[in-house]
């Protein structure tokens, strides 16, 4: 099995500190294109320290690829690590048990382990709900 990682943005800082043979910088990614990568990924790997959104965890998730990610509050309230095992949330800012959960996934991979797809319910807040959240911020900061 032949892996490689795609990094979504030009990784101006990993660029000089890994080895590209198995490490491709995409730049910015289309819609259209993020879909397919994402369709055709064994894992999404969310590196991200902060979201307000997180919108790409739930375009992972739809696209049934698995997800390592922090667990910050936006995926809280989005999704339900109840209703979905295709989710990891890794305790906030805890690096090494993030590698060490992506690489697992990728030993099971080597394995030919399947991984357990499920149907993920998302928790989407109403157009009002968020309105009311976007005021508030502007509002109280």
């Amino acid at each position: 099995m032949n892996l490689a990682l795609i990094i979504g943005n030009d990784g101006v800082k990993l660029k000089n500190s890994v080895s590209t043979d198995h490490v491709h910088f995409t730049g910015r990614i289309s819609e259209t294109k993020k879909f397919t990568c994402l369709k055709n990924s064994r894992v999404f790997a969310m590196s991200s320290h902060y979201e307000s959104w997180g919108i790409v965890v739930g375009e992972a998730l739809v696209c049934g690829t698995p997800v390592v990610a922090y667990d910050l509050d936006c995926f809280k309230t989005i999704f339900n690590a109840d209703t979905t095992n295709n989710i990891d949330f890794i305790p906030c800012f805890n690096t090494n048990n993030w590698i060490h959960t992506i690489k697992q996934k990728v030993l099971n991979l080597r394995k030919g382990l399947q991984i357990n797809y499920t149907n993920t319910t998302l928790n989407l807040p109403t157009w009002n709900e968020s309105k009311q959240k976007l005021k508030e911020l502007i509002t109280y900061g």
